[in-house]
């Protein structure tokens, strides 16, 4: 009888065991897992699988403005590009035209000013909710959120990641798409891309300072 008792211990114990082990290595698999995704995810966010955009057959990054001019037309406004040092050399141009994009509202065109090529073509849709631009451009896209860097001026403010962060962004990076999510649920922009400016993290801010 209590080598009975003792045997059906002893199995008792080895299953417990058993399901501890197992347990164990599940969570450490689930943990691999979930740093391998948050690896490929920061790579991602840092520019290495963006390619540049196609808008209306104009390469961003290859394109000139000349090449804009003839499928746009005439310009609204030229100017430089608010969001920069105005103090360097060869600014980014801003060329404003009223129509021309993927969706009804305004197009902005940002031209390097030396080389005269096209580094971005933004649309500024009159009103499209989220729904229909997925319908439009598509699935696959990944939902990006972003924090500015503090004690820099919100319209120039550099970018990191961050799952809380106000700004939020639809990216189609193989496409060299971005379209901003406002709060309201509609996109307040659509741009195309070569690629995009975004620091590995919040860290990244204080070298930025210096720089500036």
């Amino acid at each position: 009888m209590k080598i009975a008792l003792f045997t059906t211990f002893a199995t008792l114990g080895m299953l417990l065991l058993l399901v501890t082990i197992n347990d164990q290595a599940t969570q450490l698999s689930e943990r691999y897992e979930l740093q391998s995704a948050n690896s490929s995810q920061n790579k991602t966010e840092n520019g290495y699988r963006w390619q540049a955009a196609t808008f209306r057959g104009l390469k961003i990054g290859q394109a000139t403005i000349d090449e804009v001019l003839s499928i746009l037309g005439k310009p609204k406004w030229i100017g430089p590009e608010a969001d920069q040092d105005q103090s360097k050399p060869n600014p980014t141009l801003y060329y404003s035209f009223e129509g021309g994009g993927e969706f009804p509202g305004k197009v902005a065109v940002l031209v390097d000013s030396k080389s005269k090529k096209v580094m971005q073509i933004r649309n500024i849709p009159e009103k499209l909710s989220k729904e229909e631009a997925i319908r439009h451009f598509g699935t696959d896209y990944v939902i990006s959120k972003y924090e500015f860097c503090p004690d820099i001026d919100a319209t120039t403010a550099p970018v990191y990641p961050d799952p809380n962060g106000p700004l939020v962004r639809i990216e189609y990076r193989k496409r060299g798409i971005v379209l901003d999510l406002d709060d309201d649920k509609t996109i307040g922009e659509i741009a195309y891309v070569k690629d995009i400016q975004v620091l590995a993290s919040k860290e990244d801010c204080k070298k930025t300072q210096k720089k500036r």
